[in-house]
């Protein structure tokens, strides 16, 4: 006898896009995962923490 266990899990976020144009010089999309599995016992959880950072570098008009 097989026994199967599956945990899905799904997130879809969505956000305004800021478009500066050449404002910009760069921009760094980066997505941090930590995952956290304890076993206790009986128990066994599963803590997953996602997180979506945009990093962009601006440049004023009165720089070059």
């Amino acid at each position: 006898m097989q026994k199967s266990e599956v945990l899905n899990v799904s997130v879809k976020a969505c956000r305004p896009r800021f478009k500066a144009g050449s404002e910009l010089s760069a921009k760094v999309n980066r997505v941090i995962l930590d995952i956290d599995q304890t076993v206790n016992g009986d128990i066994e959880c599963l803590d997953v923490d996602l997180k979506w950072e945009v990093t962009a570098e601006q440049i004023g008009c009165d720089q070059e």
